[in-house]
């Protein structure tokens, strides 16, 4: 355990030094923003890195007891003899914050969890009265014993309306967190209806017949948000696992 801990103060001080000032004030700003003002539905807020001149979009839906951020991330990509190939898949970042007051929730304590693609189908697969489970392990990334486990879930409720629930056990750091983000019929139309528009995107099809334009900016080449006490970093792999 004490290993996993300097290896983590290790990973997340190198991840602070690649990000620049500009990016992480940015980012820091657009949740500042949004984790002092609430409201019952969502809001779309974009972060941008004025030295790239790149956009980070966020859909945000703010409830009573939590708000819930989503935000896709592209895949990174592998340069091959005859091309480009890709290296590892895109995913969706769904960020959970609770609530501490009336329109006042705090980012300190946010716990993330990220969707693969498959991960992302069965939640925009999802039918009236169903409901899914994603269950992820420390262990799978970092070869130890199952120490922390995280399990995102969507039920339904009455009129096609349904709850997010993400549940955060992690013994290494003494977390036993749950969030739950009510979600109505027309906050999850968005949801499905973005998550279908970026899963080509997640699984780099959108390159065909684009000449290597693309909609989102990839980890790999801006590390944008630092996994500092104010943002993220996407650029880490094991990003969900970070505060």
């Amino acid at each position: 355990m004490m290993h996993l801990s300097r290896f983590r103060s290790q990973r997340n001080a190198l991840a602070g030094r690649m990000v620049t000032a500009k990016a992480v004030k940015d980012f820091s700003f657009v949740h500042e923003f949004s984790s002092s003002v609430g409201f019952s539905s969502g809001s779309a807020v974009i972060g941008r890195d004025d030295r790239s001149n790149k956009f980070y979009p966020t859909h945000t839906i703010f409830k009573g007891k939590a708000a819930l951020s989503l935000s896709p991330i592209s895949p990174k990509f592998g340069q091959a003899d005859n091309g480009i190939y890709v290296k590892k898949p895109g995913a969706v970042l769904l960020i959970f914050w609770p609530a501490i007051g009336t329109k006042k929730y705090d980012w300190q304590r946010r716990q993330a969890i990220s969707l693969s693609p498959t991960e992302v189908g069965s939640l925009i697969s999802l039918g009236s009265g169903e409901s899914c489970e994603i269950c992820h392990d420390i262990s799978k990334i970092e070869s130890m014993s199952s120490q922390a486990v995280k399990r995102f879930a969507v039920q339904p409720l009455t009129d096609d309306n349904r709850i997010f629930h993400l549940s955060v056990i992690d013994n290494i750091q003494k977390i036993n967190d749950r969030f739950s983000v009510p979600v109505t019929k027309a906050e999850f139309a968005v949801i499905r209806t973005a998550c279908s528009y970026v899963l080509p995107h997640m699984i780099g099809w959108d390159m065909i017949g684009s000449h290597g334009n693309r909609m989102l900016t990839s980890p790999s080449r801006s590390a944008h948000h630092s996994n500092s006490r104010d943002s993220l970093d996407l650029s880490n792999p094991d990003l969900e696992w970070e505060r």
